[in-house]
């Protein structure tokens, strides 16, 4: 009766009166397993994640099958970043059960497994489980978004949208489908979907929803060539946007300048004379700024595995810092090559899904860039393709482009340049320290002359060239980037200058970069 009692508290909003109730029981009953299972979901729903993780693996443990405890665990540990630990806890349990488990259990586990799939970077494995969870609940409003960003991943634009138009009908009052469509950017609404999405905006009141919808209406008015009205939510969404997610510039600036210094006294050794692999290579930019053509060529490559965006170099650090008990600007002076070198190994054990095949496999995750130094101390192998791109046409671009989670930087103008500035500065830096390691590559060079520029990817990659790489469209991967679909088409030069078209618009922008910080 109390576990029935803690879980209301916590359905009616209550998780600290619901946590409070859950640790005497666990106490008064430390051998009951479903005790200790309402805990570690009353934990994970008030934001203790990572305490939800340990003790959900000791109910999984202790239930070895249960779907509904593999998915719970799962759940957590793809809130934690841990995709990998979170698919391995799946898979185990699928190994493990009769099958006979509850549909409601199956449904929520499939749906689980799904999202683990397309997280870890399996985008064909995850067509099926998901399917399987529609089977059950054909309204399962996030299995169909879900589902709509695999196969935007695998570049089948029209089952997305499909997706995506199901999930607008199950809860039209929720701007993440209605943004997820417009997001296809090639598939606008109809004059009737277009009617409702703006009657759906108008009905919100809750900022998070405005947000999807101020961005997909922004999208919308652009591809109906109503600039006016386009920027008009483009600037309304950011704004909104930077209300949920503050950016402190200054402080950034600061934070990275300090990680800089800090990184001035680590020994970093030069690229080694010969490798016979692993090899990361590390393509670090802003985002929208041609990374994700960058990788799809590299992809073509016979000896190249993409692996897209890894959150392994952010929690590999972060795990560091908790063990040292102090920030990384604290303690990666006081580490020796070995020290780093066993960060390196651990980055390495991670990754070994992507070099199962290939040597070289790539890494992408944009908050790399702020990294580069801790990378090329750790792994001796690795190699950091910095790419970049004109000024106004990656900061428009990132304007234009709402990001889930994380680019705070992105929702306005100064926030941008300064953000542009910060990074120039540093990766003149660690181009100028460790030459041999890191190469610069422009995007507008890359797409108008690309055989020249893939010649010297490739070369740096001590790669022989392949004729492959110069139909990167052709490459068959998925990709999870906002670029998935543009990477399917032909090498072009439509995005250089694309920001003119807004110019009358952009005066403080461009303006930004007069300011004296700049670097070119």
């Amino acid at each position: 009766m109390q576990l029935h009692s803690a879980m209301a508290m916590l359905g009616a909003g209550d998780g600290e009166s619901a946590l409070e109730l859950m640790t005497r029981l666990v106490r008064a009953h430390p051998g009951r397993t479903d005790v200790l299972h309402r805990y570690g979901v009353v934990l994970a729903r008030t934001g203790r994640d990572a305490e939800a993780a340990g003790v959900l693996q000791k109910v999984v443990a202790l239930t070895p099958g249960s779907m509904n405890a593999a998915s719970d665990q799962a759940n957590v540990l793809l809130k934690l970043g841990r995709n990998e630990e979170a698919l391995e806890v799946l898979q185990t349990c699928l190994a493990a059960t009769s099958g006979d488990s509850a549909a409601r259990d199956a449904a929520t586990f499939n749906f689980n497994l799904g999202r683990a799939c397309k997280l870890g970077g399996f985008a064909l494995e995850a067509l099926a489980p998901l399917r399987q969870t529609l089977a059950w609940y054909p309204q399962h409003y996030a299995a169909l978004l879900v589902l709509g960003d695999v196969h935007k991943a695998l570049g089948n634009e029209a089952d997305a949208a499909s997706c995506y138009r199901q999930a607008m009908a199950v809860q039209q009052g929720d701007g993440t489908a209605w943004w997820s469509l417009s997001n296809l950017k090639s598939s606008a609404f109809t004059d009737g979907e277009f009617e409702q999405l703006q009657q759906s905006a108008q009905d919100s009141n809750d900022t998070a929803q405005n947000v999807f919808f101020e961005f997909a209406l922004a999208t919308e008015l652009d591809q109906r060539d109503q600039i006016e009205l386009a920027f008009a939510h483009y600037r309304k969404g950011n704004q909104l946007k930077r209300q949920l997610e503050p950016w402190d510039r200054e402080e950034f600036s600061r934070w990275l300048e300090n990680i800089r210094g800090a990184m001035e006294h680590v020994e970093i050794a030069p690229r080694p004379a010969g490798w016979s692999g692993p090899r990361p290579v590390f393509l670090v930019s802003l985002p929208r700024s041609g990374s994700t053509l960058t990788e799809q060529i590299l992809a073509a490559h016979s000896g190249v595995t993409a692996a897209s965006e890894l959150p392994v170099v952010p929690r590999v650090l972060a795990d560091q810092s908790r063990r040292m008990q102090s920030s990384m600007v604290s303690w990666s002076a006081a580490l020796d090559v070995r020290g780093w070198q066993r960060l390196g190994a651990e980055y390495l054990d991670l990754c070994r899904p992507w070099y199962r095949d290939t040597a070289v496999f790539t890494d992408k995750l944009p908050g790399n860039i702020s990294h580069v130094g801790a990378i090329l101390a750790m792994l001796p192998d690795a190699l950091v393709i910095h790419v970049r791109r004109d000024a106004m046409d990656v900061c428009w671009s990132c304007y234009r482009q709402l990001f889930i989670g994380g680019a705070g930087f992105a929702n306005d103008f100064q926030d941008l340049a300064a953000y542009w500035q910060d990074q120039q500065r540093h990766m003149a830096y660690w181009q100028h320290r460790l030459p041999d390691r890191v190469l610069s590559v422009d995007y507008e060079l890359l797409v108008t002359k690309p055989e020249r520029e893939t010649g010297k990817l490739l070369e740096f990659l001590d790669l022989p060239f392949e004729a492959a790489c110069l139909e990167p469209h052709a490459a068959a991967r998925a990709v999870h980037t906002p670029s998935s679909l543009q990477v399917r088409q032909k090498i072009h030069a439509k995005g250089i200058g694309h920001w003119r078209r807004y110019a009358t618009h952009l005066e403080e922008l461009a303006a930004a970069f007069s300011n004296p910080k700049a670097t070119s």
